[in-house]
């Protein structure tokens, strides 16, 4: 469920969100014929999302580096460097439709 959407959003801390949204886009990607590899790290992982879906790459590689600062950072995550989540959601929810072409 996307929390932009349904307002849930505020009431995650943004390291939550950020594992949240990149637990939703392994998923939605899985659904998708790109499913996440065991190996992959979330750069590469965005990456393959990015060239399978390119209306979702930009969205993807920002996730990607948020989710790396937020379990390899000692530094917290402010809320205003997760708002651009939502574009990701949008992104997602846009292309829930299409199929992704596996590169």
């Amino acid at each position: 469920t996307d929390p932009f959407a349904t307002g849930t959003a505020a009431s995650f801390a943004p390291h939550e969100l950020v594992a949240y949204t990149f637990e939703a886009m392994e998923a939605w990607a899985r659904e998708h014929g790109c499913a996440r590899d065991a190996e992959q790290t979330p750069h590469e992982f965005a990456g393959r999302v990015a060239t399978s879906v390119t209306s979702v790459g930009v969205e993807a590689q920002t996730l990607a580096n948020l989710y790396c600062a937020a379990a390899y950072s000692e530094e917290t995550l402010s809320r205003t460097s997760v708002q651009r989540l939502e574009r990701l959601w949008q992104a997602l929810q846009a292309n829930a439709s299409q199929e992704a072409v596996v590169v």
